[in-house]
């Protein structure tokens, strides 16, 4: 056999062992996003100046993301589908303040360094998620609270903002998801920025993040499946704060003509490195 022949069959063998070879399955441990966040996080906070120097490591990661299947995300379990979009929101997030960063911006009712200072910061930067092009609004609408209706979620997900709850170290895993889920839920009801009773003023303080999503939390307080008046957007969350408290053994009364108020939220980037 020529040489030549013998050269183009070995090529055509190669190429058809790498072609039927099975494409690699998603990492379900997230593995190479919880080393990013344990490289540049402290204190709860980024490293952003640090990372957009080496973002190599979150570049590999939501490399991952665009190129995971539909078929194969099909399999997987609910709680590995919700940790796959939360880690997707928070990884998107800071990929975008990258981009930014530093924010300097001007308006005066926000702080300048907030990602409330970029136009289009949800809604118009895109990322290649699943094949196809996702925004951090998307993601918040279209998948997380479309496809979840889980009012914890919310919770886990940080706007790059020191007035969410502070990211975690690791990356989520549907393995876990439910007890990491709840323990962040009853951190926010027990943390007065989000919470905060003022009994003698007969007043209840709470996060914006309630104000901003009230009829996700309609469902697990019952609310629709019983007949009575719609209840308004603050009985609503109050009704889900003191359920959790009683339910985890700390009840707390308040009265009937209770004032709900909703507290200033901290657009401030999560920064490590801001002065």
């Amino acid at each position: 056999m020529p040489l030549i022949v013998r050269v183009v069959c070995l090529v055509l063998v190669m190429l058809s062992i790498t072609s039927s070879a099975p494409a690699k399955a998603f990492d379900q441990t997230h593995q190479l996003f919880t080393d990013v966040l344990h490289k540049y996080m402290s204190r709860g906070m980024i490293h952003y100046r640090q990372l957009k120097e080496h973002p190599e490591g979150l570049n590999k990661y939501l490399d991952t993301l665009s190129k995971l299947s539909e078929d194969e995300y099909k399999q997987f379990s609910d709680n590995d589908k919700k940790a796959f979009w939360i880690n997707a929101y928070n990884a998107m997030t800071i990929k975008n303040v990258l981009a930014h960063y530093p924010i300097e911006g001007k308006i005066t009712w926000f702080p300048a360094n907030s990602i409330r200072q970029v136009v289009g910061f949800w809604d118009e930067d895109h990322f290649p998620v699943l094949g196809q092009n996702q925004t951090l609004y998307s993601v918040v609408h279209g998948k997380i609270r479309k496809d979840f209706h889980d009012p914890r979620m919310h919770f886990a997900i940080v706007p790059a903002s020191v007035g969410a709850l502070p990211l975690r170290y690791a990356a989520y895993t549907g393995h876990t998801l439910d007890e990491d889920l709840n323990a962040l839920t009853w951190k926010a009801v027990t943390n007065r920025k989000f919470v905060q009773f003022e009994d003698k003023e007969n007043k209840v303080r709470l996060s914006k993040i309630f104000a901003w999503f009230p009829l996700d939390f309609m469902a697990p307080v019952g609310f629709g499946k019983k007949r009575q008046l719609p209840p308004n957007d603050s009985a609503v969350v109050l009704d889900y704060v003191l359920k959790l408290l009683e339910a985890e053994g700390k009840p707390h009364q308040t009265k009937p003509d209770v004032q709900v108020i909703y507290m200033p939220y901290d657009w401030s980037l999560n920064d490590a490195d801001r002065e």
